[in-house]
């Protein structure tokens, strides 16, 4: 048992025991007297945060804690098991070393659904479905009335993603959960999983639109309403239809104030080159940055090619080559991103002026203000091209997204920052610098909109040659001394996930949950107010043994061979 001081009011001192569902206060009157929810959720159990360390037990009598291990040969297995869904583009020899196409809502979409809840159910958890097809895994707490801490990501992939890209959240949620179940351990709170809809918006053009209706950022009509990019079959279908398609549109409503959460954690790849170029092992998520998407329609003339001189000409294709060229001198002006991924033109044929073409304009800065500026200037600009190039063209704007820079919880960011230290501490060159960094997240994530509802803060791990959207797309296992990828991509990847697993079980366990928007006023937290638990005094710490994380065959979470 560990005694500590705990920071609160009415707390006084307490101690956990073996049971992780019992503690003794010197005053139990004032410990549930206390009218702060967060301070009836004190911490039940005593899990070391640093690693390899046991605490100093106060008595030769008293039990050792159990040691919390992450199983990363079970999580690789099982990461790649949810890929034999959409597995396509082919790059390597061995079954693993594929790509994934799972756009959302398509049939290997349903079939990865179906196994997520047939794998969350095994573990205890109760399920749920919510209307925009969101998936609920919750492990049950001792005060499972109260909303949950969860964790989660997203299981869709691009038309030619890779197999990390969001799946690496939710399966290393299920990991967490996996290693509750074993060690018998039970929060004081819920602790679930969750998988978003649609968080690419690579199948219907709108990232994060699930999690968005959840925070009531995005009307469900909206949503409903949104057509597939590519229609398969003829006509495009909406996402209302594929949900009910696919069995997937849920009864309970996608809504924060109906199902309410604590915190939400996200660990997820970099998809950048900055960890792994620095050498650098976890990403302490602080923010996101500001972007806006937009469909530009270009409206010419068709007319024939070889009869139409060039100044009589209405050409829809050049005018938008020369709008795209100049969004990327905006951008680079402003340091800032500037990123044209679709464009199509009509009517297609090679001997004719296409009379329309339509292209995206992806904007993105740290900054609102200057992201701001940089779509004034691209407005002008585009404006001033589509007057003067030959005979012009008319220009049309439509927003697809407006996504402000995000900052979230401090007190969630400080539980991960404190996580990274920890599980950095112990690797090799941790002596000579510093192995984990502060960053913005330069992609949009489902945690942007949790942030609005919830505490929310992310988790990154290193991207090999920061590739993403890519069926190459690696969750890289080298250390910052060059070994060999699979002599250590065990040990790697439990570092990786032990961050995410040592801020969840922080926050669900007890310490230092903050205060969250309350759907009403028994929510598991409420607005204004933390329990603060300092570093001195945290005893919620996940002993994350990775001494022997390497499976049998030394294979990692990147690359698991055939038999």
């Amino acid at each position: 048992m560990v005694q500590m001081s705990a920071v609160g009011r009415g707390l006084g001192r307490w101690r956990a025991t073996p049971t992780f569902g019992r503690r003794r206060a010197e005053s139990r009157s004032e410990l549930f007297n206390c009218s702060s929810v967060i301070e009836k959720l004190c911490v039940t159990a005593s899990i070391h945060f640093l690693l390899k360390t046991k605490l100093a037990m106060p008595s030769a009598q008293e039990p050792d804690l159990p040691t919390l291990s992450v199983n990363a040969e079970r999580l690789a297995s099982t990461l790649h098991e949810s890929c034999q869904y959409g597995a396509d583009h082919r790059y390597g020899k061995v079954s693993t070393e594929t790509g994934m196409a799972r756009l959302s809502l398509d049939d290997s979409d349903k079939a990865v659904r179906d196994w997520f809840l047939s794998k969350a159910k095994s573990l205890g958890c109760s399920t749920s479905i919510d209307e925009m097809g969101n998936l609920f895994a919750i492990r049950p707490g001792k005060n499972p009335e109260k909303p949950p801490v969860m964790m989660g990501s997203h299981l869709d992939t691009q038309p030619t993603g890779g197999r990390y890209d969001g799946i690496l959240g939710v399966l290393a949620g299920l990991e967490v959960l996996q290693v509750l179940v074993e060690n018998n351990i039970e929060t004081e709170g819920s602790v679930g999983v969750v998988n978003w809809t649609n968080e690419e918006g690579a199948r219907f053009p709108k990232m994060a639109v699930s999690s968005g209706v959840w925070a009531g950022a995005i009307p469900i009509e909206d949503a409903w309403n949104l057509e597939e990019v590519t229609p398969h079959e003829g006509k495009a279908k909406t996402m209302l239809q594929e949900l009910e398609r696919i069995g997937y549109r849920g009864q309970l409503p996608a809504s924060y104030t109906s199902n309410p959460f604590a915190a939400h954690f996200e660990l997820h790849i970099e998809q950048g080159p900055i960890l792994e170029d620095e050498g650098r092992k976890i990403g302490v998520v602080e923010g996101v940055q500001a972007f806006k998407w937009f469909n530009i329609t270009i409206q010419g003339r068709d007319s024939h090619a070889g009869t139409t001189p060039m100044y009589a000409r209405k050409d829809s294709v050049l005018v938008a080559a020369k709008m795209i060229v100049a969004a990327n001198s905006v951008a680079k002006a402003h340091d800032g991103l500037a990123t044209t991924g679709i464009f199509n033109a009509e009517p297609g044929t090679v001997n004719t002026m296409a009379h329309t073409s339509t292209f995206t304009l992806d904007l993105r800065h740290t900054s609102n203000d200057v992201l701001g500026e940089m779509v004034k200037e691209c407005r002008d600009a585009f404006q001033s091209i589509a007057e003067e190039t030959e005979k012009g063209c008319m220009v049309d704007w439509k927003l697809l997204v407006d996504s402000p820079a995000v900052v979230f919880h401090q007190d969630c960011i400080s539980s991960v920052q404190q996580s990274a230290e920890a599980v950095c501490a112990r690797l090799p060159g941790a002596s000579s610098k510093q192995l984990w960094k502060p960053m913005i997240s330069g992609a949009g994530h489902d945690s942007c909109y949790t942030n609005l509802r919830c505490p929310t803060s992310m988790i990154f791990t290193p991207t090999r040659e920061g590739i993403s959207h890519n069926p190459t797309e690696y969750c890289s296992a080298e250390d910052c001394l060059g070994r060999l990828a699979f002599t250590i991509a065990m040990a790697y990847t439990v570092d990786v996930v032990a961050t995410a697993l040592a801020a969840v079980l922080a926050t669900a366990l007890g310490a230092e949950l903050p205060a969250a928007v309350a759907a009403d006023e028994d929510s598991a937290v409420r607005t204004g107010g933390t329990t603060t638990v300092t570093a001195a005094e945290l005893s919620v710490v996940a002993s994350l043994n990775t001494e022997n994380g390497e499976g049998d065959d030394g294979e990692g979470l990147g690359e698991v061979h055939d038999d």
